[in-house]
């Protein structure tokens, strides 16, 4: 077996250099010998690899909301059943983390998904269609600062499989984000509050990657540049680092096609190529003088020579949106109105927000993709 195999080449390496040194403990020897330690070592590995597979996917950009409740169920399942203490104790962990999550914007992400809707929550904890309309009316008047009209109507529709919610349709698209824009024509309110919490990005590694590339480029020794000059080479050495990574991950795709080891392997376009200050030369003067970005892939400067306007005209749009909203929340906080929705109190302060993650579905989930890719390529090394 594998971990026969494993543990016989180590034993061998570390008794080769017992012998050559005279000096190595023989308690590590003796742990070596074991079969009962690396038995434990390979349940340790066990437990951690679904984890660190998980964890790699929701650290990439296309990770959702419904990612995470699927990643906390997937847990729960793995662990409630178990008598020992060790899964005792990952249960708590996992209930204790789980009360810290904005729960119901969580439970709408899955309840929107077209895979699951309805039909996996247990409606005897509060989680029925009219408990999930009130909130889906809460974060629609929240975010679009208007009172929903028609969208409890629309979420029947989407819970009946009528068209276009129906699983045919569906099934057509790969991109659950890009199914809610598909229905935007044919409802007024569900489809773009569904594209809004499909967008929301759980985790900030897009922003401390821009930070990051400002950072570098706007250093102690390089303060003299404006703002729009910083937002435009961030963008140039994020468009660099992008066109790098697509084409390393072109070349694996390639290379494990090409082989017929690994199909459809999500983890070829995982991680991010990091470039290096030799492999980048950044020559910065003052704002009045040219800036030069040397580098060893081709990229065309010029291809945005209005790029500075660009970034004060957004940052201008983005300033007056910012007043523009916070002058109509001064204003919705003054209307009164008779929708419950109106009435609830934010998740984070409302005790009926909070619900138990091990009776929260009444179905088994299936083995997020994640988990099952890195399997994969785990069970085939």
């Amino acid at each position: 077996s594998r971990l026969f195999l494993m543990s016989g080449a180590i034993f061998m390496e570390v008794t080769a250099l017992a012998l050559r040194h005279q000096n190595l403990p023989t308690n590590i020897l003796t742990l070596l010998e074991d079969n009962t330690w690396w038995q434990m070592i390979e349940e340790l590995e066990s437990h951690l690899l679904p984890f660190m597979a998980i964890l790699n996917h929701l650290q990439r950009d296309v990770a959702q909301l419904s990612d995470v409740l699927h990643a906390f169920a997937y847990f729960m399942q793995l662990y409630k059943h178990g008598q020992d203490d060790f899964s005792k104790n990952m249960v708590r962990r996992l209930e204790s983390r789980w009360r810290q999550w904005e729960q119901p914007l969580l439970i709408i992400a899955f309840f929107l998904h077209p895979k699951y809707r309805n039909s996996v929550f247990n409606n005897s904890l509060s989680l029925n269609l009219p408990q999930i309309g009130l909130w889906v009316q809460y974060y629609y008047r929240e975010w679009f600062r208007a009172r929903p009209t028609v969208i409890l109507a629309e979420l029947s529709r989407f819970v009946n499989r009528e068209y276009p919610f129906d699983d045919d349709t569906a099934s057509n698209f790969d991109d659950i984000q890009e199914y809610w824009k598909f229905t935007i024509g044919a409802t007024k309110e569900l489809s773009i509050l569904a594209v809004r919490v499909f967008s929301i990005c759980v985790n900030s590694a897009s922003c401390e990657r821009l930070f990051s590339s400002m950072d570098f480029i706007h250093s102690a020794r390089r303060n003299r540049l404006q703002l729009g000059k910083v937002f435009s080479m961030a963008q140039m050495r994020a468009e660099i680092i992008y066109n790098r990574t697509v084409k390393m991950s072109r070349e694996l795709e390639q290379h494990i096609h090409a082989n017929t080891i690994i199909h459809n392997n999500e983890s070829c376009q995982e991680g991010s190529a990091e470039i290096s200050p030799e492999d980048e030369v950044i020559e910065i003067g003052d704002d009045n003088e040219e800036t030069t970005v040397s580098d060893s892939c081709e990229y065309d400067v010029n291809a945005n020579p209005d790029a500075d306007n660009e970034w004060n005209t957004v940052l201008s749009n983005w300033s007056e949106d910012l007043a523009t909203e916070y002058d109509e929340g001064l204003v919705s906080e003054s209307l009164t109105s008779a929708d419950p929705s109106e009435r609830l109190a934010h998740p984070a302060d409302n005790s009926s927000a909070k619900w138990c993650l091990a009776d929260l579905f009444i179905v088994e989930l299936p083995v997020p993709s994640a988990v099952n890719s890195l399997q994969l390529v785990y069970n085939m090394e």
